[in-house]
């Protein structure tokens, strides 16, 4: 029945506490809204905590306990009222009386809400209570108990709205919401503690805050829990790509110590039966010679015979010592990325498991919450959504292979016979031997590990939509030199003296005058960004509009674009006069190193930096190119013709803005051609995103979202996002 199965899918889903694996029992809410029994998380921080903090069973996060003890941590009465609805739905059938516990129960009492199926002898109880004279009683068997699934959640819906009553004062109605505190409050709690705040009637404010949840809630969709269950598909097959390398080393490691020790052992075997050979040769030439001088002969034999046989036991240790050092080496190496990608796995596994808990509450509040828990969780879950939604996954895909090279395992040096002592006056046949040994370094013959970084292209795919979508698009007063997007998805827009800054949906919340005039532009966290200005020098910004500090002065003559690695903690700055790339650490903003692009014109230039191949990317206006170059000044492609502009596949018309996104690929606006191209990793083409069909007319400056979304700035003073892939 309709009722059952109901009851089923809640009991699977969400009324189920994580840690007794049973239905809640007084169920509190975490600040990561997770929800758990009061006793279970009790019981867990008293085992677990640390200065009164433990970690959330589920995600990890940090949690506090509050002033008052955990018994003031907020209650999920919406996980309450739903217990006990789907409770009372189930069908009373052969139950037992619910006073005695022990008879069927026969009559149903109208009169009493909860504790209302009764035995005939315990309807005489119920009656003789002063307070409940007067309820109506009526057969169990008389009673239908079938609902239809409508039926039934229009029921859960009124349960779910129904008053709720104030804990600390009786009979008085939760019906406003104080701003300050960011509570519930009946009449007497206004009168008594909030009277001074700023404090409303709950009414149309549920709503809009109930609006307000779901608005945000669009910045966590499900394409977001897509991308960490890739992510970590990723990093396990990762892991098991690291784990067949290191047993395919280890195994060549291993084949190279049994070669070389095989060798060794022959030859070993080969001096030892020459040099019996020989000394029984020499022994019959001088058979008739004194025995002092076979003595002597052979003792000359012996002392040789030792050192070699020194030596070659001092090489078997030797390739021992090295073969063990390799898999040591090897197996230490492998261990290490190993377990960082465990950490990230489980890392991404925790964000993962944080987006969908907060999903799931958050829709199952703004679905099924009554206006009190709206209320009581509206602000700190809309921060905690925003606080998520700047959480991505950052898989690095990269790995260190390591490959062994064997080197040779034949000896090449033919041994030099022993000087044998001048006998007197004897004359010695000197003879040869095959025995072998190394020539040079054992080291060298043994062979060497080589570590190179290998790029698995699991995260290197995008399901390309058909046409883009555009999701905003606003006008801006001059043109947009620069824009770049900000974690939490503001974008900022390059006007000459000023930095605006805009909300995703074109809102202008700041305006932020820059030194010095701003050229080009880039984040260097969510707070602060770098700007390249006319008066040749770079500066530091926050978003709030304050000059942190400036930098660069005497670097440089002409500086223009301007991107960071963040990982790596380095700035790099175009200067366009001295075609180079100066190189900045972002904890000191010193000058580091000096890349050079002698290849470049001297006109302006963009520059965003790739991590997948860790090349600065440089689009160089006036030649019509783009290159990618490796901080060692190595240009790994060039995508257009030099000096020589076009519209054809692999020709550029003036590029101007240039960025990569998470994936790997490069965005160029391709000014002229009124497009923006996309390349791989490689700089092989790939696709026009944007074109003249999108409407597109001479893009100036483009940037990616860590959400996928692109944002194009153009000389119609005009700034569009769109969303180009699944």
């Amino acid at each position: 029945m309709a009722s059952k199965e109901l009851y089923n899918v809640f009991s699977e889903n969400f009324l189920t506490c994580h840690i007794c694996l049973e239905e809640y029992k007084d169920p509190r809410v975490l600040p990561c809204y997770h929800t758990f029994c009061l006793e279970c998380i009790a019981d867990h921080a008293a085992k677990n905590g640390v200065q009164n903090k433990f970690s959330c069973p589920v995600c990890r996060n940090e949690a506090p306990v509050p002033p008052g003890g955990l018994e003031t941590l907020v209650k999920n009465f919406c996980l309450r009222k739903i217990t006990d609805f789907i409770k009372d739905q189930k069908a009373p059938e052969g139950r037992l009386c619910e006073y005695c516990k022990h008879k069927e129960a026969t009559l149903l009492c109208q009169g009493c809400p909860k504790t209302n199926q009764l035995c005939a002898t315990c309807r005489e109880l119920h009656d003789s209570i002063p307070a409940l004279t007067g309820h109506h009683f009526i057969a169990l068997s008389q009673v239908d108990f079938s609902v239809n699934s409508a039926s039934m959640r229009e029921q859960l819906r009124r349960v779910l709205d129904k008053a709720q009553f104030c804990d600390k004062h009786d009979g008085e109605l939760l019906t406003f919401y104080c701003k300050e505190d960011d509570t519930v409050a009946c009449r007497d709690c206004i009168l008594e503690t909030h009277s001074k705040h700023d404090f409303e009637k709950l009414g149309d404010l549920v709503r809009d805050q109930r609006e307000q949840i779901r608005e945000k809630l669009k910045c966590l969709p499900t394409e977001k829990l897509s991308r960490f269950e890739k992510a970590e598909k990723v990093t396990v097959q990762t892991e098991e790509r690291l784990e067949e390398n290191q047993s395919k080393v280890l195994r060549l490691v291993d084949s190279q110590k049994l070669a070389m020790a095989k060798e060794i052992n022959e030859n070993s075997k080969i001096l030892e039966r020459e040099l019996e050979d020989n000394y029984q040769e020499i022994e019959k030439n001088v058979r008739e010679q004194t025995t002092t001088y076979l003595t002597n002969v052979k003792q000359h034999f012996e002392r040789y015979r030792k050192k070699m046989q020194s030596n070659y036991s001092e090489m078997k240790r030797f390739v021992d010592g090295r073969s063990n050092e390799l898999s040591t080496e090897v197996k230490a190496f492998t261990s290490t990325q190993v377990k960082a990608l465990m950490a990230e796995k489980d890392k991404q596994e925790m964000n993962k498991i944080s987006i969908q808990s907060i999903r799931d509450f958050a829709q199952q509040l703004t679905d099924t919450g009554s206006d009190i828990e709206v209320m009581t969780h509206s602000k700190k879950l809309q921060t905690r959504i925003q606080e998520l939604h700047t959480v991505e996954p950052a898989v690095d895909t990269k790995i260190t292979n390591i490959t062994f090279t064997p080197g040779k395992t034949e000896m090449d040096l033919v041994l030099q016979f022993p000087k044998i002592p001048e006998p007197l006056p004897l004359t010695i046949k000197t003879v040869s031997i095959k025995a072998k040994t190394y020539s040079g370094p054992l080291d060298a013959y043994f062979g060497s590990l080589k570590k190179e970084r290998v790029h698995l292209r699991q995260l290197m795919e995008a399901k390309w939509v058909g046409t883009p979508e555009r999701v905003t698009c606003f006008k801006v007063k001059d043109w947009p030199w620069d824009v770049q997007w900000t974690d939490d998805r503001c974008v900022l827009v390059v006007r000459g003296i000023t930095v605006s800054v805009f909300s995703s949906t074109g809102q202008c919340n700041r305006e932020i005058s820059i030194e010095g005039r701003a050229r080009r532009i880039t984040t260097v966290s969510n707070d602060r960004f770098v700007v390249t200005c006319e008066d040749k020098c770079c500066r530091l910004y926050s978003t709030l509009g304050q000059v942190i500090r400036c930098f660069g002065q005497g670097d440089m003559s002409d500086p223009w674009g301007v991107t960071v690695d963040r990982t790596e903690g380095k700035v790099y700055v175009c200067d366009s006069d001295t075609r180079c790339i100066c190189v900045y650490s972002m904890e000191s903003f010193q000058l580091v190193n000096k890349i050079g692009i002698p290849m470049c014109s001297d006109g302006s230039q963009r520059c965003a930096y790739h991590h997948g191949i860790n090349a600065i990317i440089v689009s160089d206006y006036s030649a019509h190119c783009v290159y990618a170059v490796t901080p060692q000044g190595d240009v790994l492609f060039q995508y257009g013709t030099r000096c020589q502009s076009g519209n054809e596949d692999g020709q550029l018309d003036y590029p101007r803005g240039v960025c990569v996104d998470n994936i790997g690929h490069i965005f160029i606006a391709d000014s002229r051609n009124d497009r923006v191209i996309v390349l791989g990793s490689d700089g092989k083409f790939l696709r026009y995103v944007l074109t003249r069909n999108n409407g597109l007319r001479s893009p100036l400056s483009v940037d990616v979202s860590s959400n996928g979304e692109l944002v194009v700035g153009t000389d119609g003073c005009e700034i569009s996002t769109y969303k180009y892939a699944d």
